[in-house]
């Protein structure tokens, strides 16, 4: 359950940077983490911090609470 929200974390990273048309580069500059660690967030490699993911959010313009509004574990009834 705890890796399927993470995996949703690290897709919707990747999917708000792209929509709003962000690089790697940019998102890392903004977010003030190197390129390869976005990367390997993105691609479900490593688990970011607290701070760095709040830096992630926050360069993309959301509030941590919006991020978080549609993940949560699925269950299966």
């Amino acid at each position: 359950m705890q890796e399927e929200v993470l995996i949703k974390i690290s897709n919707k990273i990747k999917e708000i940077r792209k929509n709003k048309r962000v690089t790697v580069q940019q998102l890392a500059d903004d977010a003030r983490v190197s390129k390869g660690l976005i990367s390997q967030i993105e691609n479900n490699r490593t688990i970011p911090s607290l701070p760095v993911l709040m830096n992630i959010v926050h360069s993309l313009q959301l509030d941590l609470t919006d991020f978080f509004k549609d993940i949560s574990p699925t269950n299966n009834h």
